[in-house]
């Protein structure tokens, strides 16, 4: 090394020396330990595998994303044809129990968009009202200004709600529904509209009711009971179309 540096000019000393240092500097790190060359092998695979692995989460996940955006356009494509169809058939209902009118199924309003309606310009308010859903009865009785069900007495609710009941079960036609005392609230004469609209239903559905009213008791197929008889509970049951 000597012989070869000597073969310089000018600046050869410089460099000499800058060689020197080099060395001194090498001499005092020493021999590189296998040890440490095997840790950065290691943390470099790893890296590398880490690496793949967060490419691979983020195309799946905007796929899941797209996935995603692409379920709730057809949800919400399908909620509002199902909304549509059922308020045409729930309007249907209504007209026949109550002689008329008209009634119809709505989504209703979030809180964000009453409020954005109520006033426009505060908009803090606006962010802090939190959204939510569900459907609107909107309805018209005959011959009566009524507009809402909190407007409704007890019989005319109960015949909106079977309205609404029996709608759906047309749509989706279950194979069994369980009524306990729906009837309750109704008359003589609308017990009979009931009467007649579970066994046009009946057809599909299977209809047990628990009720005291004896209009029903008379439209249905078969009666069950429970009769008490010296202390002793005994069950009854009768079918009406074999009287």
């Amino acid at each position: 090394d000597g012989k070869f540096l000597a073969a310089y000019t000018g600046n050869d000393v410089y460099l000499e020396d800058m060689v020197l240092k080099l060395k001194n500097k090498l001499e005092e790190v020493g021999a590189i330990d296998e040890k440490v060359v095997e840790e950065h092998d290691g943390a470099n695979q790893r890296f590398e595998f880490l690496s793949k692995e967060s490419e691979d989460l983020s195309k799946t996940l905007t796929s899941l994303e797209d996935l995603v955006k692409n379920l709730e356009k057809e949800i919400s494509i399908k909620y509002k044809t199902t909304l549509a169809e059922m308020s045409h058939i729930f309007g249907g209902y209504f007209r026949l129990i109550f002689g008329g009118g008209k009634a119809s199924l709505a989504e209703a309003a979030s809180r964000n968009q009453i409020s954005n309606i109520k006033s426009q310009k505060d908009s803090e308010d606006i962010l802090d009202e939190e959204e939510t859903s569900g459907v609107e009865i909107k309805l018209d009785l005959p011959n009566k200004k009524v507009k809402n069900l909190g407007t409704l007495s007890g019989g005319e609710r109960t015949l909106t709600s079977i309205a609404l009941l029996f709608a759906l079960a047309s749509m989706r036609k279950p194979p069994v529904m369980v009524l306990d005392e729906i009837d309750a609230p109704l008359d003589e004469t609308n017990t009979q509209k009931f009467v007649r609209l579970v066994k046009e239903l009946s057809r599909d559905t299977q209809f047990i009711i628990i009720t005291h009213n004896r209009e029903t008791m008379r439209g249905a197929d078969a009666l069950y009971g429970v009769s008490m008889k010296d202390g002793i509970s005994h069950l009854l049951s009768l079918r009406l179309q074999s009287v």
